[in-house]
């Protein structure tokens, strides 16, 4: 897709506190100097961190996951390409409840919820029939269930509970993500897996640890890098993680990188941050270039559509009379006639002023319907690139034609092409007309005045 904004927004996937130093690496060093790219080519470049982002308020109310599957879309909306990266350490991270669970899903996994805990999960989840899909919904976090040393074991209690019992009821696959799979692998669902163009534009680092449960130094706390299950490495996750990496590396090919890095004295290894900063730069750099290239290839054409509009808007704004003409082509317009229609006029007759004021008419008489209209030029066709298109065109004094064309894509393809390249008939009877086709749905003629 090309891009059609001059922001580049990066959303930036990653666990929390495994990767702190690898985030603020880019941080410090390398979205900073992304940012003057693109403010030196009239762009801007934001990264999109939500690690540090969503406030207590929104994880009280749990609405984390949604707010960060919503910043990506709008990452994918704004940015389409660059828009995602990845970080990935050894830890398969944070896996969330669903904040919100469709009623006809919940009444598959509700019997096969064991009996003993069915009233913890009708307490978190209530129903709520104020929309036109009624869904189950988490409650928000409230007194002694702030703090988190209360709520982790709720959390995860639940969790348990929704997974197996979301696997039970043999959901599909899209349908289970969201009991079983962490916050970082459900953002690299909508980032990367469900993209068709992922290996051109998304990019995973993954930074691995050597000899992981070896030499530990004594000040470092194991889960922070690991995901464990009561201060024991939790074999499942580990698994989970294994899986997801291997897929990523299939989806993403050569825009998967591996750093590695050990255990040192007072803590892990930071001789790869150098690396991956480079790559982080340079991955991104190369896109951003190539997404600002074809940009400035389309604004062009977009200042001479503007250009012609003027050139259109003036000659319609004196204009009167003509009502016969007009009434003729508004006609042709609405008619399921799909050849050409001539005008044609001595020179200083008028033919612009008149096509201009059916340009400017046609949307006013005709609001039901989507137009894009533009004025007449010397050129082929210049279209404005909405649903369907009046054109005007001229290649020579005399004679103008109005065109009916489905879509600004068979507009501008055609503009790009010589008249000899537009597989119409040409006129045998008119040598100096020889650029028009030969047939047309009828000719009218402009006074001289």
């Amino acid at each position: 897709m090309t891009q059609t904004s001059r922001t580049f927004r990066i959303f930036v996937s990653s666990t929390f506190n495994d990767l702190k130093a690898e985030r603020n690496a880019l941080q410090e060093f390398v979205f900073p100097s992304l940012r003057t790219l693109a403010e030196s080519h009239g762009c801007r470049f934001q990264a999109i961190d939500l690690r540090w982002g969503v406030s207590d308020e929104a994880t009280h109310d749990q609405q984390t996951m949604k707010i960060c599957l919503g910043e990506i879309a709008r990452c994918q909306d704004i940015s389409p390409r660059p828009n995602f990266i990845i970080l990935l350490g050894n830890r398969y991270g944070w896996r969330p409840l669903p904040c919100e669970i469709p009623v006809n899903e919940y009444d598959l996994i509700f019997p096969h919820i064991p009996p003993k805990d069915r009233p913890l999960v009708v307490h978190w989840y209530r129903r709520d029939d104020n929309s036109s899909n009624p869904m189950f919904i988490l409650q928000a976090r409230a007194a002694e269930y702030i703090p988190n040393e209360t709520w982790v074991p709720v959390e995860q209690q639940l969790h348990r509970i929704l997974e197996s019992a979301a696997e039970n009821a043999e959901l599909s696959k899209a349908s289970l993500v969201k009991y079983t799979a962490s916050a970082t692998e459900q953002e690299i669902n909508q980032g990367t897996i469900h993209l068709e163009d992922a290996c051109q534009h998304v990019f995973s680092f993954a930074r691995e640890i050597d000899n992981l449960f070896e030499n530990i130094p004594e000040d470092i706390q194991v889960k922070d890098f690991v995901d464990c299950d009561q201060e024991e490495p939790d074999p499942h996750a580990a698994g989970k993680l294994t899986d997801l990496k291997t897929h990523l590396k299939a989806v993403l090919g050569e825009n998967y990188r591996e750093y590695k890095a050990h255990w040192e004295e007072k803590g892990l290894s930071m001789e790869h941050l150098d690396q991956l900063c480079k790559d982080v730069y340079h991955r991104l750099e190369q896109v951003i270039l190539q997404e600002i290239a074809a940009l400035e290839q389309v604004e062009p054409l977009e200042k001479e559509i503007a250009a012609h509009q003027a050139f259109g808007d003036g000659r319609a704004s004196h204009f009167i009379g003509r009502a016969k003409i007009l009434s003729q082509i508004d006609g042709y317009l609405l008619s399921s006639n799909n050849l050409p229609l001539a005008v044609w006029g001595e020179s200083g007759s008028g033919k612009s002023a008149l096509m201009a004021k059916a340009i400017q008419l046609t949307p006013a008489k005709h609001p039901h319907q989507t137009w894009s209209t533009a004025s007449s030029v010397s050129l082929p066709i210049l279209p404005t690139g909405v649903p369907c298109c009046i054109a005007c065109a001229t290649r020579s004094p005399g004679f103008m034609l109005v065109m009916k064309v489905p879509s600004h894509q068979l507009i501008t393809s055609w503009c790009r092409r010589s008249p000899s390249e537009w597989h119409l008939p040409l006129l045998k009877s008119h040598s100096s007309y020889s650029w028009m086709p030969s047939t047309s749905s009828q000719m009218l003629t402009i006074p001289a005045t």
